[in-house]
């Protein structure tokens, strides 16, 4: 696995709510970074909280999860880590 961790989102697009990569770091896009990863024989991971922020203050999932999840796909990741630096506390808040 090569997995990406914190840091490489920079907003939500404004029409659709999807990730957007961070376009300094990622220039290409992520998909283009999945197919090299893929076409190395390795597996790709990524990275998202499931609060509003991630630790580094990145959009995080929370009420995105299903975008997110359609965006993770389409991107080709293999493997998600989800962190809860901004998530909520107890369950029932969640």
């Amino acid at each position: 696995y090569i997995n990406i961790d914190d840091c490489w989102s920079r907003q939500r697009d404004a029409a659709t709510g999807a990730l957007v990569p961070d376009e300094q770091t990622f220039p290409e896009g992520m998909e283009v970074v999945s197919k090299y990863i893929h076409d190395k024989g390795l597996k790709f991971g990524m990275y998202t909280d499931r609060g509003l922020w991630t630790c580094g203050a990145r959009p995080g999932s929370a009420g995105h999860e299903q975008i997110d999840a359609r965006t993770f796909a389409s991107w080709g990741v293999d493997f998600l880590k989800v962190d809860s630096c901004n998530a909520p506390r107890t369950p029932r808040e969640a």
